[in-house]
């Protein structure tokens, strides 16, 4: 995978004529025309978008905690809160035995004995 610093436009040296500039473009823009003006994102760019990315991430993290914990209030002051739990994890003990079982398929049909 190429990361964005990886894909900028750069300007390089061949070893062998180091006098010579080969443009190396990371710009949809620069592949056109390479006299373009490159349109790359800036490392200051980059960490902004990467800021509010946090920031709307953050915001998911604390709206499933809310409903987290609105999910366990409801169950907790249900008539049979006990069975709504055991019945819970009945049905997260099967889930972990299916997956595991898928795993081990795979496993094997990738390392057939």
């Amino acid at each position: 995978m190429t990361r964005p610093r990886e894909a900028r436009c750069t300007w390089v040296a061949p070893s062998e004529d180091p006098n010579t500039q080969l443009l190396v473009p990371g710009c949809w823009e620069r592949v056109q025309d390479w006299d373009a003006e490159c349109t790359c994102k800036t490392t200051a760019d980059e960490v902004t978008d990467l800021e509010a990315r946090v920031t709307e991430l953050e915001a998911e993290l604390d709206r499933q905690q809310d409903r987290y914990h609105a999910l366990v209030g409801a169950v907790g002051r249900h008539h049979d809160a006990a069975a709504l739990h055991q019945q819970a994890a009945e049905n997260f003990r099967e889930r972990c035995r299916l997956k595991a079982a898928v795993r081990h398929e795979n496993a094997s049909k990738e390392n057939p004995a």
